[in-house]
């Protein structure tokens, strides 16, 4: 609602005084609401200003911050100050890591929802590594922030090694997106 359109709100008794100027009331309202106005138009400035997918340089800094991420990462032993687009990933990619309940299905979901273009295939060992194969188009960048322990979400404990694989991966009686034999499925290095 504009100041003007609040104004008129006002009854009628309370528009004018006596002599037809605008009432003590109507002058002392018309000051208050410049006031209100400029904080309701900073708070709604928040809302777009504040958003992961709009935010830029310092607001961006502001979101990672309250998710517990940092522009600032130790890459392959440099010290790397992300780019927005790079760190609006990794914030993606922190609250995932925040509200994850431990499990492979909910970790595939949220992987797809956030990288749709990369595959990737968790192995648990079961003596507490887990194999994590990755596969698609990715830049360097997501391949380092995945391989420092930045991006896949990890339980406490558990070692990750980090693999990059063509998929589909070679193996016998099986056809899917991650595995399939002869003619479509790549030899891997490792076993499973």
């Amino acid at each position: 609602m504009t100041d003007t359109e609040y104004l008129q709100l006002i009854t009628s008794a309370y528009q004018l005084n006596k002599d037809g100027d605008a009432s003590v009331f109507k002058t002392w309202v018309a000051a208050n609401i410049g006031v209100v106005s400029d904080i309701t138009t900073v708070l709604d400035s928040f809302t777009t200003d504040f958003d992961l997918a709009s935010a830029v340089g310092a607001q961006l800094d502001i979101v990672g911050s309250i998710v517990g991420a940092s522009r600032i990462v130790s890459l392959d032993n440099q010290t790397v100050s992300l780019v927005d687009d790079d760190f609006r990933n990794l914030i993606r990619a922190k609250v995932v890591n925040n509200h994850w309940d431990g499990k492979k299905e909910s970790l595939y979901a949220a992987w797809n929802s956030l990288f749709p273009e990369i595959t990737i295939v968790l192995l648990d060992n079961q003596d507490m590594t887990v194999n994590v194969l990755v596969s698609g188009g990715y830049d360097p960048i997501v391949w380092s922030l995945i391989i420092n322990d930045y991006i896949v979400p990890r339980p406490q404990g558990v070692l990750y090694n980090n693999l990059q694989a063509l998929l589909p991966m070679f193996g016998f009686d099986t056809d899917t997106d991650t595995l399939a034999g002869f003619d479509k499925g790549h030899w891997s290095s490792f076993l499973f």
